[in-house]
């Protein structure tokens, strides 16, 4: 079995925002397969069972909030027994990187994102992980968490199908055993909101 987890923040206002593109993308795979959510209270999640070729996938969206990912995941994996390094496929925004840019990683450190520190803390570094660019010329301009929990603009909203599919693609191919590390960029740099 396969586990793909998403970090975001529940609740409708946090729809859309930069934090929950991982949140977005999993909603995606889940439609694209006519999965249904079903809300798990033991893993604090929301979970989707799938299945894809011949292989079991269970799509996972913390219901703690953002900071906290870290305890879902290792309720569930040590539930289902899933290999951190294998098997597990973490979906989260990425600060460092440029709007459009994605990034395919097996290991590394949290780089700033305290969802991805509260993995480490439970998991290690060894998991494998497809990180979404969001910067843009407005993040030095507001704080940080005014800026993570923020919308899109009008122009990144055009692309946000694209990054989605690019991630897709790259889950498809973690699913089916030939995952590696990858640098995509779908966008030229992001310009401010307009």
């Amino acid at each position: 079995m396969k586990l793909i987890l998403a970090q975001g923040n529940v609740g409708n206002n946090y729809n859309n925002t930069r934090h929950n593109v991982g949140f977005r993308i999993i909603d995606d795979i889940a439609r694209n397969y006519q999965g249904i959510w079903s809300e798990k209270k033991a893993f604090r999640a929301l979970v989707c069972e799938l299945r894809i070729g011949s292989e079991k996938v269970l799509l996972v969206k913390p219901t703690t909030f953002y900071n906290l990912t870290g305890f879902t995941l290792k309720t569930i994996t040590d539930f289902y027994k899933i290999d951190f390094t294998t098997d597990l496929l973490v979906l989260h925004d990425d600060l460092s990187l440029d709007f459009g840019v994605i990034k395919t990683r097996d290991t590394g450190s949290a780089g700033g994102n305290k969802g991805l520190q509260s993995i480490i803390s439970q998991i290690g570094v060894d998991f494998r992980r497809i990180k979404i660019g969001i910067n843009n010329d407005k993040r030095n301009l507001i704080a940080k968490s005014d800026f993570v929990l923020g919308h899109f603009t009008k122009d990144e909203q055009q692309f946000l199908s694209d990054i989605s599919n690019q991630v897709q693609i790259l889950t498809q191919n973690f699913i089916s055993g030939s995952f590696e590390n990858s640098t995509y960029k779908l966008v030229k740099k992001s310009k401010s909101a307009r």
